[in-house]
């Protein structure tokens, strides 16, 4: 719809006059004349019944007024949409991360980052490391917190936190006891400190085989010495700190899960740290190299690396 021509139409409609409408619009009379022939004939109707020096509206003139209103009220809709999504007053930001994480990190994040930008939506999206990875790759998501990756050189990243590699043993295990009389502090340990050699034979909830975590706990299986006993396989720190609270098994999970068996109040679980080296863990935020990110991205990453 042409802004133009519909003023023209709608101003001579108002005037019924050639020369009134001209004078309003501040146009020679032979241009607005020239310009509604030209739209009547573009149309195939004409707009207008003329009779000597009166004009006023014909059928086919009110549809392209009636019209013409609804048109250009959505094109100013639009152009009202495109300037709030220029502004970041409106839009989705779409980013994964592992439930844990969501847990654990994403509450005061999100909080912090409405007060920036109250008409985001932001898409949070539970997904394995693996699932997230695709997902970045795919530029389905524009940000990820995860581990950092085997290969990081394929991803931009920003490490949010590092955190420490712990035990978590239910406290109604017989091995519990064991663990409490020889535990002792440790410079660089959040908590008392364990020799795993003693957790030989005890009762695990693992991982799968191809997680990070579950070659930690094969790895300190293997420098130990010792066999630890599988009863419950599975994929989710959650779950298995979980099934850890409900005294199934020991775990080794990443510290910061804590706060979520913390608010559970559940005290049938003690944490250890291990005397062993474990490699402490870089949580990521990760973006597709070399990709541009909008200002509502830039700033809920520099919130998460805000973390450290």
């Amino acid at each position: 719809m042409n802004q133009k021509h519909y003023l023209y139409v709608s101003t001579l409609a108002r005037e019924r006059s050639f020369s009134r409408a001209s004078e309003v619009l501040g146009i020679a009379q032979p241009t607005l004349s020239q310009c509604i022939k030209k739209l009547e004939r573009e149309m195939g109707a004409e707009l207008f019944v003329r009779n000597g020096s009166d004009v006023h509206l014909s059928e086919a003139g009110e549809r392209y007024l009636q019209y013409g209103m609804e048109i250009l009220a959505v094109e100013k809709k639009m152009r009202d949409a495109f300037d709030a999504i220029r502004a970041y007053k409106t839009g989705t930001l779409k980013i994964a991360l592992s439930p844990s994480k969501c847990y654990t990190l994403m509450p005061d994040v999100i909080r912090r980052f409405r007060e920036r930008y109250p008409g985001i939506r932001v898409q949070i999206e539970e997904r394995l490391a693996g699932e997230l990875l695709r997902g970045i790759d795919d530029e389905e998501y524009e940000l990820g917190v995860t581990p950092m990756p085997q290969d990081g050189t394929r991803y931009d990243c920003d490490v949010v936190f590092t955190e420490e590699i712990i035990l978590a043993v239910p406290k109604t295990m017989p091995v519990f006891e064991r663990l409490r009389e020889v535990a002792c502090s440790r410079d660089g340990c959040a908590y008392p400190a364990v020799d795993f050699s003693l957790l030989g034979g005890a009762d695990f909830i693992v991982m799968q085989d191809w997680q990070v975590m579950q070659k930690q706990l094969t790895d300190l299986c293997d420098t130990c010495g010792i066999e630890i006993c599988p009863v419950v396989e599975c994929t989710n720190n959650l779950t298995m700190i979980t099934m850890t609270q409900s005294g199934v098994g020991c775990s080794l999970i990443p510290s910061s899960t804590v706060p979520f068996s913390e608010s559970m109040n559940n005290d049938n679980i003690a944490y250890f740290s291990l005397q062993q080296h474990v490699s402490r863990r870089k949580i990521v935020c990760i973006r597709k190299k070399g990709k541009k990110i909008a200002e509502p991205a830039k700033f809920m990453l520099a919130l998460l690396t805000e973390m450290r």
